[in-house]
């Protein structure tokens, strides 16, 4: 452990002694989050503030649950085994199992990704000809995928169904009066003062997510019908128990005395609800410690919401003095990952972003320009900028690029292409290919997608 804290830096530590109360820690890239929640449970442990089996860590993946219980191991031994560290969906698991008798479901299943393909063709079926979300012809199920995501954001958020239609019809008739949806002057047929094509535009999205809402009550029928959940009941269900059995939850809420989070930004709006359900007993005081950054945030297509980040520094800190706050919102700026220039570069992209912390704090100043410390603070190599009039000319030269660095004498294995999607880097696969430039890629393949199967 003395090895350990010898070894953060100042912000770090600050973090890993900040054991009461609220805290709020903004991690950027490469900063050590991982380090410092684990010691930060290794220090709770050490002095005495909780048992083992009182800590509550919750990560966002798997593979986190498993990188600090990894951590912890190195630090305290075995012991680590009696932390809880769980992703959102296996804590709810494990209450559920707890309580089997409290929900029932005993001869329920998780949907498995078949059967969730034919569920959402079944609601599709029953949608009249006409529906927006019924294609005509061999693209009939053209809209699955949409509307698993929807019924999926909808239970993360949980949206009141007829208050969200009232919203969108009510949308409708707003827009209406907005000048960017009335012609400025007259044009062809129409005149200054009607609506134009972006209106109409606008209502047949709205009038898409409006059907969609309609069959969400299907949709929870057909699931029910075939004794089936998905991963996201077990958070409501969960989340039902503790507004309706306040003993339940007093169990919990004295079980958990210290509950840290990871990646915070990712959380959505029922997994917020976990944390206040749990934390309420102690109100602004909770020892609630999150770790987080909301300029990270890259799971909003799965509901994510880094207004979770904000709702955080106002009911906890923002009443707060100006001391107190820069005592319990710690910011990370040593980066141990990258270098210099890519660091300033990012942040030159990411200042342009308009919802980020640093714009939404009115009461203590954050700064988080992050400082390159590792292995890789002297390497300055700079970040270039190419342009290309076409894709095609694109794939020409970047592969133009990687021959130069070839004939420099660069090895072949230390040389990288990002892309977005692996459709992007097909032409320039079969470019260099025929170029003879070995290259290796990974893809992972989801075979429901494939045609064949």
């Amino acid at each position: 452990m003395n090895k350990i804290y010898e070894s953060l830096n100042a912000a770090q530590l600050h973090a890993v002694e900040a054991t009461e109360g609220p805290v709020m820690v903004v991690a950027g890239p490469g900063t050590g989050k991982t380090q410092i929640l684990s010691a930060r449970i290794a220090k709770i442990i050490e002095e005495g503030r909780a048992e083992p089996n009182e800590i509550l860590c919750l990560t966002y993946t798997e593979a986190g649950t498993v990188a600090m219980r990894k951590r912890l191991l190195q630090m305290i031994g075995t012991v680590a085994y009696k932390i809880h560290i769980h992703t959102f969906h296996s804590f709810c698991n494990k209450i559920i199992q707890e309580n089997l008798s409290q929900f029932g479901t005993m001869n329920l299943d998780l949907i498995s990704h078949i059967e969730m393909a034919n569920v959402l063709r079944a609601v599709i079926d029953e949608f009249e000809m006409g529906n927006p979300l019924r294609k005509s012809g061999a693209s009939t199920y053209y809209e699955k995928d949409n509307l698993k995501q929807f019924f999926q954001e909808i239970k993360r958020e949980r949206i009141d169904i007829e208050k969200f239609i009232q919203s969108c019809e009510q949308e409708k008739e707003i827009s209406k009066e907005l000048p960017e949806y009335q012609y400025k002057k007259n044009s062809g047929d129409a005149k200054k003062g009607d609506l134009n094509k972006s209106y109409f535009k606008l209502v047949e999205q709205l009038d898409k997510t409006i059907s969609a809402a309609r069959a969400y009550p299907l949709f929870l029928a057909k699931l029910e019908a075939m004794n089936r959940y998905t991963y996201d009941d077990m958070i409501l269900w969960v989340i039902d128990l503790f507004e309706r059995n306040m003993d339940m939850l007093l169990y919990y809420q004295e079980q958990f005395q210290y509950i840290l989070v990871d990646e915070y930004q990712d959380t959505n709006g029922a997994q917020s609800q976990i944390l206040s359900l749990l934390t309420s007993h102690w109100g602004k005081d909770a020892n609630l410690f999150v770790v987080g950054d909301d300029d990270q945030s890259i799971y909003r297509f799965q509901g994510a919401s880094i207004t979770n980040i904000f709702s955080f520094y106002e009911y906890y800190l923002s009443h707060l003095s100006i001391e107190e706050q820069r005592e319990r919102v710690i910011v990370l700026t040593d980066n141990y990952r990258s270098s210099q220039p890519i660091l300033d570069a990012s942040m030159a992209l990411i200042e342009r972003n308009t919802e980020r912390l640093t714009n939404a704090i009115s009461g203590i100043k954050i700064t988080k320009d992050l400082t390159a410390k590792g292995l890789s603070k002297d390497i300055q190599q700079r970040v270039y900028v190419e342009q290309f009039e076409s894709p095609y000319h694109q794939t020409i030269g970047v592969a133009e690029k990687i021959e130069k660095l070839i004939a420099e004498g660069i090895p072949k294995n230390q040389i990288a292409v990002l892309y977005k999607n692996h459709a992007q880097s097909e032409d320039l696969q079969r470019y260099l290919t025929n170029r003879d430039i070995p290259i290796q890629t990974q893809k992972n393949e989801d075979v429901f997608e494939s045609l064949f199967i």
